[in-house]
């Protein structure tokens, strides 16, 4: 006897249950036993089958019909349907995972430890029940491709309006404005000028950078306790390669700043040949932040040079909540050890 039953056994006696056509009926030895009848998302009550009253909604995904001792107290009929509920149910699929595609082919510089940052990706969503394709064919991108998946996540992918086809890039943007989720890794935001549309969804684009250096990160107040911020309050210190960009998201519509960059921890602008006119953003230096934008999701995250940036605990719990995010997911648990 399962705990449930043998609970409703205490409180009613003996109790006949059997299942009907995918349904789970219980009968008391009553012949005016009120029914409850428990569907999608609310309780329905009634003294007799077939005459039903919707009561508030409880929230639990279950098709039940269970006869309750017509003799018992309504607090209690209602308890024991909550308790049946969650004890007889029969079981339900498993939540679909999350499906991202991760493109990163390159039109610029290309990053040294793409193919390992790709491999880090795979291994991370696999322990969170998050699916990961890796691809660097455009083809993939097609609207064919692309609608099976919640998220594509640009690792690195740099000057992409130089190698993805117009009519593709299109298609991209239309998946985006239906209810896609646009993730940029690092230099994923790296399109200097190339695809427009793109940008115009980022906020912005690239300007230069830092060499591999610590640097403090503010966590904007109204970002605390949101699981991408990982756990982080305040401020602290992490080291990595630091983008630029050509001018600050925040205040722009639907966009939502989670972590900045005081410039005065480190050096923004490295010393380089193309970055002579070059100089820091100043005192708003966001280097996270996301954006929803008609039915769309955008994140980007500052993260993601080399493996050595993202293969800490911050990070990993940062890069899943921020997938997870993206995806369009309810519920955000937050992550005590990736």
């Amino acid at each position: 006897m399962s705990l449930g039953q043998e609970l409703v056994h205490r409180v009613l006696g003996n109790l006949y249950f059997t299942r009907v056509f995918g349904s789970l009926t219980f009968f008391a030895p009553s012949p005016v036993a009120q029914v409850f009848d428990i569907r999608r998302g609310s309780i329905h009550i009634s003294d007799r089958v077939g005459q039903f009253r919707p009561s508030p909604s409880i929230g639990f995904p279950i098709n039940s019909i269970i006869s309750i001792h017509p003799f018992l107290h309504e607090p209690m009929k209602h308890l024991l349907a909550l308790i049946l509920s969650l004890c007889f149910a029969l079981p339900t699929a498993s939540a679909k995972p999350i499906e991202v595609l991760v493109y990163s082919a390159t039109a610029w510089y290309r990053h040294p430890e793409i193919p390992r940052l790709n491999g880090f990706l795979a291994r991370l969503g696999a322990k969170h029940d998050i699916k990961v394709s890796i691809s660097e064919n455009s083809d993939d991108l097609k609207a064919g491709s692309l609608g099976r998946y919640d998220v594509l996540l640009f690792n690195n992918s740099t000057n992409l309006g130089e190698s993805v086809p117009e009519k593709t890039r299109k298609e991209i943007i239309a998946w985006f404005k239906n209810g896609g989720g646009i993730m940029a890794m690092h230099a994923g935001i790296v399109q200097n000028g190339t695809w427009p549309e793109l940008i115009a969804i980022a906020g912005c684009d690239f300007d230069a950078d830092s060499e591999y250096m610590e640097a403090r990160f503010v966590v904007d107040p109204k970002a605390e306790g949101d699981p991408v911020v990982a756990g982080k309050k305040k401020e602290f210190k992490y080291t990595a390669d630091w983008l630029s960009f050509n001018r600050p998201v925040t205040g722009l519509p639907g966009v939502e700043v989670l972590f900045r960059l005081d410039e005065k921890s480190y050096t923004p602008v490295r010393d380089h040949p193309s970055y002579v006119d070059k100089k820091p953003m100043g005192p708003d230096h966001p280097i996270c932040w996301r954006r929803k934008m008609e039915k769309g999701r955008y994140l980007f995250t500052g993260l993601g040079h080399d493996i050595r940036s993202i293969d800490t605990d911050f990070a990993r719990a940062h890069l899943v909540a921020a997938i997870q995010w993206t995806a369009g997911a309810q519920k955000v648990k937050k992550l005590s050890r990736p």
